[in-house]
């Protein structure tokens, strides 16, 4: 049944890892403009000089792909509720791994360069609004798989 409330939750989890693939996530300054951070990785974006990558987060890139991937595959997993919900679960922890990768990456990149201040932009929460749609979804298939269950036990 692919009308139900937690198809559009794991639609949303896919539309916005597909966003946080492609948008900044830090832009760090030194002076003038200095770099940003995004899932390919951390990008020289000097007026002087043209975007240059400096540091490749291979971690970051992988689950910047396969997060949205599981999640709209998941979606097409209609009747194996409890399949659903694993993969959802798996969803969830390799975007609590984002997270870490990401930390891994900030730190790595605050040593090497030396970096005067990092603003956050709006593509860092993207993971967390997954996860807590991700959790609604696994709310909402485990209310159908008790739906299922229930109408098995009246025949």
């Amino acid at each position: 049944m692919i009308q139900r409330i937690q198809t559009i939750y794991l639609l949303v989890v896919s539309l916005l890892g597909v966003f946080s693939c492609f948008m900044p996530l830090i832009e760090f300054t030194n002076g003038l403009d200095f770099g940003t951070l995004n899932a390919i990785g951390f990008m020289q974006t000097s007026p002087e000089s043209e975007n240059i990558v400096l540091e490749n987060l291979w971690g970051l890139m992988l689950l910047s792909a396969i997060i949205p991937l599981i999640a709209f595959v998941t979606i097409w997993l209609y009747n194996k509720r409890m399949l659903q919900i694993r993969l959802t679960i798996l969803n969830i922890l390799l975007m609590i791994g984002y997270y870490a990768v990401l930390g891994v990456g900030v730190w790595s990149i605050t040593a090497k360069y030396n970096p005067e201040d990092f603003h956050p932009q709006i593509a860092i929460v993207f993971p967390l609004i997954n996860i807590i749609l991700s959790w609604l979804a696994i709310r909402g298939i485990g209310k159908d798989e008790a739906k299922v269950r229930a109408a098995d036990r009246l025949r």
